[in-house]
């Protein structure tokens, strides 16, 4: 993709959070989620390096709160797995999850916890973490293994 100039995109981001955060007056902290994309938009299909792109970003407010989730564990259903596509961010990882995720909701859970032999891998649109007080009397922040299974960079 065509380079750009990086403090020119967070520049623009920032007038663009100034303008949707009005959009928004109910919103305590005015925070939001940002999706960036950046896309070739030659008038040519086919694989080669694009000359023209488009580079734009979607912004979804949020409310970040602290509180207990209630948790319901996947049985017979996987988001993840060894040589899968979980590390991929694509819209087939998480459309075939409505159903078991409406039926938790249905069911008074806030999400699914997602498991692989019983091993937690990850919630549906959360990274999990588990903060917890070794043997040794040590604190161990805990994530599952990058292991292919789940998306890793950032977002981890």
């Amino acid at each position: 993709m065509p380079l750009f100039c990086e403090k020119e995109l967070l520049d623009c981001l920032k007038t663009l959070v100034n303008i949707d955060k009005e959009w928004f007056p109910h919103m305590v902290d005015g925070q939001f989620y940002t999706r960036l994309c950046h896309i070739s938009t030659e008038n040519t299909l086919g694989v080669k390096t694009p000359a023209k792109t488009k580079l734009f970003a979607m912004l979804n407010p949020i409310s970040l709160n602290s509180k207990n989730l209630s948790l319901k564990c996947s049985t017979n259903a996987y988001k993840n797995w060894p040589l899968g596509h979980g590390q991929y961010r694509i819209s087939g990882n998480l459309g075939p999850l409505v159903p078991y995720v409406t039926d938790a909701k249905n069911n008074g859970f806030d999400d699914v916890l997602w498991m692989l032999d019983d091993y937690i891998k990850e919630m549906t649109i959360l990274n999990v973490f588990t903060l917890w007080q070794s043997r040794y009397g040590d604190l161990e922040l805990i994530t599952p293994p990058n292991d292919g299974c789940i998306m890793n960079g950032v977002s981890r």
